[in-house]
Order: C-alpha cells, then structure tokens, then sequence
C-alpha cells in the first residue's frame, strides 16, 4: 500500500525516505536479495536494485560480493551498538518521569530494557542520598546473563515476554545455583502472572540481600521495558507499597504515549 506524502512534505523526498526505510526494515527481518525486497517493499526490481546502490554508498546497506545479497551496512550497525542512542527517544520520553518517581521515593529511579537473557539500564536518576543503590557506571551497557531469575526488574521485564520466548529465556538463565530449576521457574512463571495481572512487582532482597525494588511494565514499545524504583531495604522498605500507585501511573503514562506515537 502507498504512503501519502503528508502535507507540508515534498512527495517525492517522501517517498525516497519511506522506500528507504522499508527496505532496511525488510534487511532487519532476513530478506537478502534485490527480487525479495522489490517484493517485500511492493516496488519493481530495477527502482529495488536502485535504491539499493543509492543506500549501499551511504553505508545504510552492504552487498555481499559472492553471493550479491544485501546486509545491514556499518552506518546501522554503529548506530545500533550506541543502546543509549539507538534507544534515545525512550530515554526521552522517561526522563521526566524517573526524575518525578526519584524525587518522591528519594531513592534511584531506572530505566530498563530487556535484550534476549540481558537486561539493560538505559537510564537513570540517582538517590541524593549517600548511602544509595545505583548502576550508573554501567548505563548503556548489557549486563552479564543474570544468575537465576532474580529481581524486580528482570521479573517485570520477563513478564511481557509469550511462553516461546520464556521457555528461551529459562533455558540461557543459569540457574544451577538451584537444587530444582523446574520449581524455581515454577515459582517464577506464578509471580509473571501475577505481575500481568497486578501491574508491578516488588522484591526484596532477591538480587542483594538489603536491597529492594520496585518495577512496572512499560508497554507498546519495541523491546519490553520497564521503570524501577530501587534502595536499601531501611528506607524503601516501609514506603514500598505507597509508591507503587505512582510508579504504575508513570508507566502507563509512558505507555499511552508511545502508543500514540506509533
């Protein structure tokens, strides 16, 4: 189906950008060849073949020189290797919120996305206070695989995921700290339902002993994400249930927004 130019928008710049960007989407979902984008894209194969040439000098897409098939080029992997960049516009749109829920809790509020097994902060707003639980050191970086399937966010993140992709995550979990991993992924797919059902999830000292955490599902954006609050145990543990109203009305809010700019 074509895509009208909107108003304002010379059509033919349009048109260039739009067959631009279905092609990479096409390429990010396996297609390779010149006959498979024209089809996938609903163009002919010389206007597919052309494009393809344009997008391969500016490093959007790479050509393989045996096979002729086309890949991904440079200029989107780099782009996409930067998660804080690649993610920026998320990161946009929480910023205000995760300031709002650090302020309230005076604890740290975080950002979070979930990459296969690996979660990632993408961003977040310190405690004020000195004695803090933060991860900024490692904001925009995957973390190691996560041993055992352990914390509020993990749990939150895990939550949006179907049973196929579960079934995935559980099997790259190390869980040999577990006598049993079938009850602990048990327990786990108990308390995932309970999150869908309830919107949050709190822990207690499931990842570090003294540490607790609060987390909502984000929800309508590309990869499962989810907002965190988190501090030591003496303070957040008697506000916890209090804040979780304003935690879930954060998420939703976020959640509303990226749908309607979808």
């Amino acid at each position: 189906m074509k895509k009208e130019s909107p108003e304002g928008i010379n059509p033919i710049a349009f048109r260039s950008v739009s067959r631009a960007a279905d092609i990479l989407f096409s390429l990010s979902e396996g297609t390779t060849t010149v006959t498979e984008v024209a089809n996938r894209c609903d163009l002919d194969k010389s206007t597919a073949s052309r494009l393809l040439k344009a997008m391969e000098q500016s490093n959007l897409v790479l050509q393989d020189p045996v096979s002729h098939k086309y890949y991904l080029g440079n200029l989107v992997v780099k782009i996409a290797s930067n998660l804080t960049i690649a993610h920026s516009h998320l990161v946009y749109q929480c910023d205000e919120t995760l300031r709002h829920l650090s302020e309230i809790s005076e604890e740290t509020a975080m950002l979070s996305i979930l990459i296969g097994n690996q979660y990632v902060h993408l961003h977040e707003v310190p405690s004020k206070h000195e004695m803090k639980v933060t991860s900024s050191e490692s904001t925009g970086i995957i973390l190691p695989p996560i041993k055992g399937l352990k914390g509020a966010t993990f749990k939150v993140l895990l939550s949006q995921l179907d049973n196929k992709s579960l079934k995935s995550t559980f099997n790259k979990s190390n869980n040999t700290q577990f006598q049993d991993s079938l009850i602990e992924e048990k327990i786990v797919l108990e308390q995932l339902e309970q999150i869908r059902k309830l919107g949050y999830y709190i822990s207690f000292g499931e990842k570090y002993p003294g540490e607790v955490g609060l987390a909502a599902p984000i929800k309508n954006y590309i990869l499962p994400a989810a907002l965190t609050i988190v501090g030591p145990e003496i303070r957040l543990k008697p506000r916890a249930k209090g804040l979780v109203k304003d935690l879930k009305a954060g998420a939703e809010k976020i959640s509303q927004e990226l749908a309607a700019n979808s």
